[in-house]
């Protein structure tokens, strides 16, 4: 008498960390905390092209899904100059469904290599063994290159996560350690160069062996005052590197007076290999001449902002020393805009709103934003520039700027923008905004076609504790 016990399931793996706490709660550093779910990183999975019977996949394979899992993928493919463009027509397919959204871009035209992308924000409705990639559909074109990630965010109780018994050092599930975002340049200009410049940089940081990396950069270009003559016909490619090592690069883009500016959009996958180490991280380009000696004084300026970000994930068996900075997956989702106009003119064009949506957060909380506007030209004559770019209130500009020219009718391009947002001390409610403006000589419109935000929004795990 005077003794009470509760009984204990002695070697479940779901058992709670201590005997002492009421059932459904677990014991740590002290109090009695609610043994809830999170999710957390399960696995990150890069593309590889696939190509059976004449059709483009970027495929992350055969996958065993948890109903519940929320997926993120993205994809880049790019085709190769042809004499004739045809329309190319996006989906991502969860064996043989289609997932998310359609896109449809015009691909293949002779002046360029084009790019094309698409993003998937989805929750599995049940579980299930099934490929997953991204069909691409287009006539007459071939495939230059492809790159692509999926990440896969599983519920996990936060007695599994933090009980050092089941858990596999280096191993998954992973939380986010480490979120990093830079929009210093380094410099303003490009200049021709036998080998990439670093246009934007992380700074070394600490890693541990079997550490995922996600990075992610956005850029845009126009050519420099006074030098449309030296950069007609040269090529910019860029690349982004871990240490030197490339993870993702784009396409070479021509550079002409049809084409004075462009953007550049990229999202690599990165592990660690088995040793901790400090990994530096760098967005790059390169100009190429070719052989036309007149274009080696050809000069790009770089837009501001250019960004670069780092989502560094790590095993839960270093949870329970980083619980105050560690952050899990809080929610995922997409919005999405109608189909619209944006109004030009010769000078002055007005900044217009084209999608927005509130992000309801606590302090420290992260959000990571893809965004994807698909844009056409409504004038057959005169090119038009247009421009996109996230901002949000209170904080002003935030993303990297989109910008593209546009020719011809009825022929939908894609720009990609990206942006990271860190909050500091604050619970508070912020608007981001989608805004685009366009410049033509005869102020005609530029179409928009579609417009889709995708985000992830990151709280930390200390916060439920």
């Amino acid at each position: 008498n005077g003794f009470a016990c509760r009984p204990i399931k002695i070697g479940k793996i779901d058992a709670a960390l201590s005997a002492s706490c009421p059932e459904g709660t677990i014991s740590f550093n002290g109090p009695c905390v609610k043994d809830d779910f999170i999710y957390l990183l399960q696995d990150a999975v890069p593309g590889k092209v696939e190509i059976t019977n004449g059709k483009t996949m970027l495929s992350f394979g055969n996958q065993s899904f948890v109903q519940g899992d929320k997926l993120y993928a993205t994809g880049a493919v790019r085709f190769p100059k042809k004499k004739t463009g045809s329309k190319a027509t996006l989906n991502f397919q969860l064996g043989s469904a289609n997932v998310g959204a359609t896109s449809t871009q015009f691909v293949g035209e002779s002046e360029f290599v084009s790019s094309v992308r698409h993003t998937l924000a989805h929750e599995v409705a049940e579980t299930i063994e099934s490929p997953l990639g991204l069909a691409v559909d287009v006539a007459g074109s071939g495939l230059a290159t492809s790159d692509g990630s999926l990440l896969i965010f599983r519920r996990t109780l936060l007695s599994r996560a933090l009980d050092p018994r089941i858990q596999s050092p280096g191993g998954g599930p992973y939380f986010a350690a480490e979120m990093l975002d830079n929009d210093k340049l380094k410099a303003p200009d490009l200049s021709v160069n036998t080998s990439l410049s670093p246009v934007i940089e992380l700074d070394a940081i600490n890693l541990k062996a079997n550490d995922i990396l996600i990075l992610r950069s956005g850029s845009g270009w126009e050519i420099a005052e006074g030098k449309g003559n030296q950069c007609e016909g040269a090529l910019v490619s860029w690349s982004l590197a871990v240490d030197q090592k490339e993870i993702a690069g784009d396409s070479p883009q021509l550079v002409s007076a049809a084409r004075p500016l462009g953007s550049s959009s990229l999202q690599g996958v990165f592990k660690v290999p088995n040793s901790s180490t400090s990994g530096k991280m760098s967005l790059s380009a390169k100009i190429d001449p070719g052989s036309d000696k007149g274009r080696a004084q050809c000069v790009l300026k770089i837009a501001e902002p250019t960004t670069l970000s780092l989502v560094v994930f790590r095993s839960v068996a270093s949870l329970p020393a980083e619980t105050q900075s560690a952050r899990y997956l809080h929610d995922m989702g997409s919005v999405q805009s109608k189909v619209g106009r944006l109004s030009s003119s010769q000078a002055g064009p007005p900044i217009e709103t084209i999608l927005n949506f509130n992000w309801d957060h606590q302090k420290s909380d992260v959000l990571l934003t893809d965004t994807i506007v698909t844009l056409a030209a409504e004038d057959r004559l005169q090119p038009t520039k247009a421009y996109v770019q996230i901002s949000r209130a209170p904080d002003g500009l935030c993303s990297s700027v989109g910008k593209i020219n546009l020719m011809d009718p009825d022929k939908p391009h894609a720009v990609f923008v990206t942006d990271m947002a860190i909050e500091g001390e604050f619970n508070a409610l912020t608007r981001f905004y989608l805004t685009g403006m366009a410049y033509n000589n005869d102020s005609k419109n530029v179409l928009i076609n579609e417009a889709r935000i995708f985000f992830m929004h990151f709280r930390r795990i200390g916060d439920r504790l």
